[in-house]
């Protein structure tokens, strides 16, 4: 066990392994929800890490004419102001080899390109994740997502027949809920260690970190 300390508290948070096969699943927990987000980040340097930001951003819908939208409410968790991400210390548990995949949408794609800069790391393309569905908004289908991939140091990605694809389909599911094929293919062409940030599930090979992990169904490891 091991403690994280915050401004309000002091919680006990654990880190545990879960077995799949003969393959490990490490869980690092984070603090309960806090509107301040004064959280302890893993405490270890790794080489390839995802991360899928708490962007703050509405709840929208498309409208009737769906030519514009409206709010209808917001995310069933906290969020973090663009100043906050800016200042995610990522140079703590990055390697000074690292690869940095970083989720983004339409709208959150200029601020995307803004934290990887700020985080030390250099952009070099993106990928883009087919969900097969989407709501029409402002008079287009968004049933796309995207990863930004950056890295620093020197690029470490496996070249020969574990190539990674810059489109990738995948029917989506719940809210947050990343494709599963994503992280298999990051599990054959990226070095270890990997982290997941704001991981809202647990996969082969990835250290997830986060308070979100696994709130939406029982456990499920992917092997």
């Amino acid at each position: 066990m091991w403690k994280l300390k915050t401004s309000m508290d002091e919680w006990n948070c654990g880190i545990s392994s879960i077995n799949a096969g003969k393959k490990r699943v490490r869980l690092l927990t984070s603090p309960p929800k806090s509107s301040s987000f004064n959280l302890t980040y893993p405490d270890k340097k790794y080489k390839t890490i995802v991360i899928d930001p708490p962007w703050n951003l509405p709840v929208v819908s498309p409208s009737h004419s769906q030519a514009s939208f409206k709010h209808t409410g917001s995310l069933p968790y906290p969020t973090m102001k663009d100043e906050e991400l800016h200042k995610i210390p990522m140079s703590k548990f990055a390697d000074d080899r690292c690869q940095l995949f970083l989720w983004v949408t339409h709208g959150t794609l200029p601020l995307g390109l803004e934290l990887i800069k700020s985080w030390g790391f250099k952009y070099h393309c993106l990928l883009t994740w087919d969900k097969t569905k989407g709501i029409t908004i402002c008079g287009f289908n968004r049933r796309t997502e995207y990863v930004i991939f950056a890295y620093k140091g020197k690029l470490d990605v496996k070249l020969k027949g574990l190539s990674i694809p810059t489109f990738f389909r995948e029917m989506s599911t719940i809210h947050s809920r990343k494709p599963r094929i994503f992280y298999d293919i990051l599990l054959k062409s990226t070095p270890a260690p990997r982290l997941d940030m704001f991981a809202r599930k647990i996969h082969v090979g990835f250290d997830a970190w986060g308070d979100q992990v696994e709130k939406i169904k029982p456990l499920e490891v992917f092997s």
